[in-house]
Order: C-alpha cells, then sequence, then structure tokens
C-alpha cells in the first residue's frame, strides 16, 4: 500500500541566493509493507533522471539513488528548505503590541529595536533612526491633524497579557525622549488610555536638548469584560506648522495594587 502527503513549500520574499535550478516542492512518503528498517522513505523530486527510491521489478537498478546517497541528500535539501522558508523573518523589525510573555511584569521596557513597535494611528509620521542599540522612533506630527483620542494618533499598544497584569495597579510610565533634529518640538504630551475604561488624560513635559526621563504615574482601572488592548500615547506638542520628537524608551513601572 501506498500512501502520500503533500508537504508545503514557504516561499521568502526575497532570496539571498539564487538556485541554479527549482528545487520542486513535492516530497512524498512511501510506507511500504513489510519494511523493518524504517517505516517511510523520502522520495524527493529532484532532477528527472532520479525516478525512484528502489527499483521495481521492471526498473533499471542502475537509475535508482542508493540510500548511502539518499538519506544525506535528503537532510541537506531539507534542511534547505527549512532555511528558505524562515528568510523572510530574519531581520525583520519588531512590530505589533508590547508584550512579556512569561517575562517580568514588575518592569516592562521598550528599548533598542523594540521602539519600532509604535504606531501612527493618525496623520502622523514615524521612522526608525540609529538603528542599534540606541535606536530611537522619530514621530514627525503636523499642527492641527491628531484628534485628542490617544489611539489616534502615534501610540505604543500593550498586549492582553500587560492589561491584565496592570489592572487595578498603580503604575508609573516613563519615556526618555528629546526634541527632533529638524524642527525639535519643545514639548510632548503622554497619554495612557484603557479604552472604555478610562485614561490618564494628556500629560504635558517641557523638553530639554538632550535624552531625559520624564515619568507620570496612574491608577489603571480595574477591566471588566472583554480583553482588549491598553495604549500609550506619546506625542510632540505643535503650536504651529510641525514638529518632531525622538523617543528613545519606555518603561512601565508597576507599583501598588489600589482596586481588585
Amino acid at each position: 500500500m501506498v500512501s502520500r502527503m503533500g508537504l508545503r513549500v514557504f516561499r521568502p520574499f526575497r532570496r539571498s541566493v539564487r538556485l541554479d535550478r527549482e528545487i520542486s516542492a513535492l516530497l512524498m512518503v512511501i510506507a511500504r509493507q513489510g519494511q523493518t528498517r524504517f517505516a517511510n522513505k523520502i522520495a524527493v523530486a529532484a532532477p528527472s533522471t532520479w525516478r525512484a527510491v528502489s527499483a521495481t521489478p521492471d526498473q533499471d537498478p542502475s537509475t535508482c539513488m542508493k540510500d548511502i546517497v539518499f538519506y544525506p541528500l535528503a537532510v541537506v535539501l531539507g534542511t534547505g528548505l527549512l532555511i528558505l522558508a524562515l528568510l523572510p523573518g530574519i531581520g525583520a523589525l519588531p512590530s505589533g503590541p508590547v508584550s512579556v510573555g512569561d517575562g517580568r511584569y514588575e518592569a516592562v521596557s521598550v528599548s533598542g529595536l523594540q521602539v519600532n513597535r509604535m504606531q501612527p494611528g493618525g496623520n502622523a509620521a514615524l521612522s526608525l533612526v540609529e538603528a542599534g542599540p540606541e535606536s530611537a522612533i522619530r514621530i514627525d506630527v503636523e499642527a492641527d491633524t491628531l484628534s485628542d483620542d490617544p489611539v489616534l494618533g502615534p501610540h505604543f499598544p500593550l498586549a492582553a497579557d500587560l492589561e491584565v497584569q496592570f489592572s487595578g495597579f498603580e503604575i508609573e510610565i516613563t519615556v526618555r525622549a528629546k526634541p527632533g533634529p529638524e524642527r525639535g518640538a519643545t514639548a510632548m504630551r503622554m497619554n495612557y488610555s484603557t479604552g472604555r475604561h478610562g485614561e490618564s488624560g494628556w500629560q504635558e513635559f517641557a523638553l530639554k536638548p538632550d535624552y531625559q526621563d520624564y515619568s507620570f504615574t496612574y491608577e489603571v482601572p480595574v477591566h471588566r469584560g472583554d480583553q482588549g488592548f491598553d495604549y500609550l500615547g506619546i506625542r510632540p506638542i505643535v503650536p504651529d506648522k510641525s514638529r518632531s520628537l525622538l523617543v528613545e524608551a519606555v518603561e512601565f513601572k508597576r507599583l501598588k495594587r489600589w482596586a481588585e
């Protein structure tokens, strides 16, 4: 009895190596009754001269791959396909909500390339600068273009695990920032929002020329019902034309519980 299993090959968005010939996307698993050494042999659709793993009664054995060739080759090709499948994720910048998973919730830090998790939310331009350990996210905003809703402007979304861990606690939010290089802002605003449960309101800070830490505390309401995202809105204050702001790091410290 012969059974076949199709294995999917993930095509990368970019290839760093061009192959001389396209590697076939189909691997066959052949299960043969009475076989005691191996439960399965994997047949690779490679050059047409390699037509089978073992000769059938009407086949010339000289056209078949021997086990000593087949198994190392199968391992090499399988490893190559796995690498090609993983290539799109190599070097990709972090994105999506801030999450800790199984980490520590007492002090959650967003720094380095992690600042790329900020989302524009509205008519704001974001760009990652000074890529590396000292990365910063640059925020450019024009006057009278953003709503007061912190989600409708530059913000860090916090995943459901942080929402649960911060619910009912007082937290301290610290943002390390400075004016941008062109039309640098002289002040910025921050607002921690829990959506329908409430928000901290906009907290304003005068900026110094170099990176400084700016902090405020907020008693996060107890979340009821479905889980969602909390948000930290950060934006330059724009009195006219446009202003830019550089954010190097954000830290959330969980302090004491204030409500159950």
